[in-house]
């Protein structure tokens, strides 16, 4: 048996109020031995690029933070940013398709990177009640990650900043950042529900699926059930998100098994139906 003491992290994972009430109100600080290493209980640890954190946030991840550890963390806000400037560089000297090569690779792919996971969809069918509290993505961070796609378009199709949002998606074929939050986020429905791949997010969705001689409404066929939860925290979690999403699909979308079909029905449906930004 090999131990790996020195490599376990401890996260008490739960929302805010049930830490207020139930760990912070007797001051209480779990901790584990794991092979002679006595393990402390942390508040954000990385995983496979992602910070997570035991309230179920995505602040660090998202705007970094200078009080875990020793180590300063910069979040994907201020690393975009900071990409944002080397491509402004860049864009004088490459053409356009070299641009948007170096843009997708250096930029793009680092939004998507888990964009199903931390960013939360608005539309006006999706429950996005800001009154609550406890969001784990919000609004105002939506719109950040918005702006400095923005300005990667811009770069790439040479227009000013008073070009609208929807001219730049229209010149250069591109998803905003709200939209892009849906697509990837049914494109792993899809994934999951017909591939049963992801097997941990297969194993959470619970599908209605017609069999031989079984007669139930049609818009019913296909579709998913919806978590029952309360909390506005929960309800951006990705099996409340991705299920709502997935059951206000046409019935053809939601019986279409090959991906490859999939994929560009569902682009020009997210596109015609999913808001460039939240309003």
């Amino acid at each position: 048996m090999i131990c790996a003491g020195d490599k376990t992290k401890l996260l008490v994972m739960c929302a805010k109020q049930l830490r207020e009430s139930k760990l912070n109100r007797n001051n209480k600080k779990l901790t584990l031995d794991v092979c002679g290493q006595h393990v402390k209980e942390s508040t954000c640890e990385k995983l496979l690029g992602m910070y997570v954190e035991n309230d179920l946030t995505w602040n660090v991840y998202l705007h970094g933070n200078n009080k875990t550890g020793s180590e300063k963390i910069s979040g994907l806000l201020s690393q975009l940013s900071q990409r944002v400037g080397i491509l402004t560089k860049v864009s004088k000297v490459l053409t356009s398709d070299q641009f948007k090569t170096v843009s997708n690779g250096i930029f793009t792919s680092k939004i998507l990177y888990c964009l199903p996971l931390y960013c939360n969809t608005w539309d006006k069918d999706m429950n996005n009640d800001e009154t609550n509290r406890f969001t784990a993505f919000s609004k105002n961070d939506l719109n950040k990650l918005q702006i400095l796609q923005n300005k990667v378009l811009r770069l790439r199709c040479k227009q000013n900043k008073y070009t609208p949002v929807a001219t730049l998606l229209k010149l250069t074929k591109e998803m905003s950042v709200n939209q892009l939050s849906a697509y990837h986020t049914l494109l792993t429905m899809h994934r999951a529900i017909k591939e049963g791949k992801p097997k941990y997010i297969f194993d959470k969705l619970s599908t209605k699926v017609p069999i031989e001689g079984e007669i139930f409404p049609m818009r019913q066929q296909n579709k998913v059930e919806v978590p029952d939860y309360k909390l506005t925290l929960s309800r951006g979690s990705f099996c409340y998100r991705g299920a709502n999403l997935w059951n206000r699909l046409p019935l053809h979308l939601r019986e279409t098994d090959t991906y490859r079909k999939f994929k560009p029905q569902l682009k020009k449906l997210v596109v015609s139906n999913i808001p460039i930004k939240p309003s």
